[in-house]
C-alpha cells in the first residue's frame, strides 16, 4: 500500500478503519494491481462525510484493471 502523496493524512483513521486497510489491500493484490489511497481525514469532503471522522478512505480506481 502507498499514499498518493504527502498530502494523504492516515494519522487520524479510527482503529477499526486501519484493520481494513490490509483487507482491501488484499482484494488489490487479487487484481494485481497496487492500492495507492488518495485521500483519507485530509481535503475536502462532503458535509456530513466519514472522513471527517477518520472512517473512510478514497481509493484509486482508474487502475484495476477489468
Amino acid at each position: 500500500m502507498k499514499v498518493k502523496d504527502e498530502t494523504v493524512n492516515l494519522s487520524g483513521l479510527v482503529p477499526e478503519m486501519r484493520n481494513y486497510l490490509p483487507v482491501i489491500e488484499q482484494v488489490y493484490t487479487e487484481f494485481h494491481t497496487e492500492l495507492v489511497v488518495t485521500s483519507a481525514n485530509d481535503g475536502k469532503h462532503g458535509n456530513g462525510s466519514l472522513h471527517y471522522e477518520g472512517k473512510a478512505v478514497d481509493t484509486r480506481t482508474w487502475n484495476v484493471l477489468d
